[in-house]
């Protein structure tokens, strides 16, 4: 998709609450080999069926506009 400047959030938060609706945890596509001193994090490398009823997404744009928002499903 490359780098979508201001929507970045926008487009996060829609995938963010379709996979919530869905229950799955989509893969980081390309993530082939993990440096071990990443390892204590967990990777998401094959889709993941999953209920999920909290979500982070953490958005870092360019010119230092940085976003975090909590999601909980009720």
């Amino acid at each position: 998709m490359g780098h979508t400047m201001a929507t970045c959030g926008a487009i996060e938060t829609i995938l963010t609450l379709y996979m919530m609706a869905e229950g799955f945890i989509a893969p980081t596509l390309n993530l082939h080999e993990i440096d071990e001193r990443c390892g204590m994090i967990r990777h998401v490398q094959k889709l993941v069926e999953q209920n999920i009823r909290i979500a982070a997404i953490q958005n870092f744009a360019f010119g230092g506009v940085n976003t975090s928002l909590i999601i909980k499903k009720i």
